[in-house]
């Protein structure tokens, strides 16, 4: 089993999301399914640690611009495992808990509104629909491990992790166990979020806690909303997948011959 990276070596987020049982009566792999915050601030540790985690794909779900303020840090030879968005939507390049701080800010409407329209929006959004459809294309096929991120690593990685363990066949309870235990990042993902309003002349003492809270966390109505939208739009996961994002049968097989155990 790979070592992970020591708490402290600035990769914030970080876990292994594979492990768990599939209502089939099987269990996903542990040690190949990896998700975490961004990797712009790894120490010389985590970086030593990601090399040891055999990756064959990174997945970068940060827009153009986020990318370009934090590139990532990573060992020699993964910068050329990267698949990100193939165009920025917009949104002035910012994760999605940090427009909604903005929009609420500006609107004064409720944060936690606000992202959970954001989740319904994101599984049709263009650039995620083309990145989503990529991603599963080489997961399929993939030689080696897979580490989803965005910049939190919870909103956009928390919504592609639960589709990869829907089409592995884990049980939605799981599913929504594994997207909460973002919530032990909290005070980490809490000092980001300050960096951020930081820059923007904005201290985090002159911002009502009560609006922080729902952005810097999870919620399980947030991922909910976007399973909702789905739903009424397709049916079911595996519609969406299929229809939307091209993952037939014989890739979803694919899949779970390759992580299943």
């Amino acid at each position: 089993m790979p070592e992970a990276p020591p708490l402290d070596a600035g990769l914030v987020n970080f876990r292994d999301f594979g492990g768990c049982p599939t209502t089939t009566g099987g269990r996903v792999a542990s040690g190949r399914l990896f998700r975490s915050a961004h990797l712009s601030g790894l120490r010389t540790e985590a970086v030593s640690a990601l090399a040891g985690l055999g990756l064959g794909l990174i997945v970068d779900l940060r827009h153009e611009g986020e990318r370009r303020r934090e590139p990532s840090r990573l060992p020699p030879g993964l910068d050329r495992r990267i698949l990100t968005a193939p165009k920025d939507p917009g949104e002035q390049g910012e994760a999605p808990h940090v427009s909604a701080l903005a929009r609420a800010i500006a609107s004064g409407r409720p944060a936690r509104e606000i992202m959970i329209e954001s989740y319904r929006r994101s599984p049709f959004e263009e650039d995620r629909v083309a990145l989503f459809t990529a991603y599963f294309r080489r997961l399929a096929t993939l030689d080696g491990a897979v580490l989803i991120h965005c910049t939190a690593g919870k909103d956009r990685t928390g919504l592609l992790v639960a589709l990869t363990q829907a089409l592995l066949g884990v049980h939605r309870d799981d599913i929504f166990a594994e997207y909460l235990r973002s919530l032990d990042a909290f005070d980490a993902l809490a000092a980001s979020l300050a960096g951020w309003l930081d820059a923007h002349g904005l201290g985090a003492d002159a911002v009502d806690p009560a609006l922080l809270r729902p952005l810097i966390g999870v919620d399980r109505d947030y991922l909910e909303a976007a399973f909702a939208a789905i739903e009424a739009e397709h049916g079911s996961i595996d519609a969406y997948c299929r229809l939307r994002l091209g993952v037939d049968e014989a890739t979803a097989q694919g899949l779970r011959r390759r992580f299943h155990i």
